[in-house]
């Protein structure tokens, strides 16, 4: 059974108590109405299930917003998995715009010196890089040889 499913019955069960407490609240007013029951007792059993009925119309409204939430969730989700499928659509051939924006996104700066190219760039080399990148400095000489450091 799904959320959605689960919530409907149980908001299900919820207006079925409801209409049963109204139907008990005309009963209660009628014994009233007939004199059979006190003013008292009257107002005492009237107040017990207009608390009721209030705890149920608030539950209510839980369920409402739990469903909602839960809507604009499987929204996000399924934008998400979109997106996602977007990315790898993308990835899996590249177009030259995309590559260059890749490139640009790991470059953090270029150092041009008298006799050198300094490449500044993030690119995470280690397995346990933990996500966190690290910063690498390759040198271009003249002669357009890469030289890691």
């Amino acid at each position: 059974m799904s959320f959605a499913n689960i919530e409907q019955w149980r908001k299900s069960g919820w207006k079925n108590r409801l209409r049963s407490l109204d139907r008990q609240q005309e009963r209660l007013l009628d014994l009233y109405q007939d004199e059979q029951i006190e003013k008292p007792s009257y107002l005492v059993r009237k107040q017990r299930l207009d608390e009721e009925q209030k705890n149920i119309q608030t539950r209510l409204l839980q369920i409402e917003q739990e469903a909602k939430s839960e809507q604009i969730k499987q929204e996000l989700i399924e934008d998400f998995q979109q997106y996602c499928q977007r990315i790898q659509e993308n990835l899996a051939n590249p177009s030259p715009d995309l590559q260059q924006e890749v490139i640009r996104l790991l470059i953090d700066h270029v150092v041009v010196g008298k006799n050198e190219i300094v490449i500044k760039h993030i690119v995470p080399t280690d397995d346990d890089c933990r996500l966190k990148p690290q910063r690498l400095c390759v040198r271009i000489s003249c002669s357009l040889q890469p030289e890691f450091h």
